[in-house]
């Protein structure tokens, strides 16, 4: 479970590529905030907030990029990938 900006920066920067919630062969990051698989909408979720601050901090921080990638979902891109998208 996820529950430090570090933690989550390591967790981004390990994966480099996640979605916001559950895709095929991806990496959740709202699965691993709540420690658990989230069904259904994870504003609801005990651990939401805490869900929404984390990915806040780390979009103001500027250490990811936030777009619909994978699937058509939000997926967070970790910086050291960002030139390889402005390439494409």
């Amino acid at each position: 479970m996820i529950d430090t900006l570090d933690e989550a920066r390591a967790f981004l920067d390990r994966h480099r590529v996640i979605t916001m919630v559950r895709a095929d062969g991806m990496p959740s990051f709202v699965d691993e905030v709540a420690g658990e698989r989230v069904r259904g909408s994870w504003w609801g979720h005990p651990r939401g907030k805490r869900i929404y601050a984390l990915v806040t901090q780390l979009e103001d921080e500027g250490d990811l990029l936030s777009l619909h990638l994978v699937d058509g979902r939000v997926t967070l891109l970790a910086r050291a990938l960002w030139p390889h998208l402005y390439r494409v």
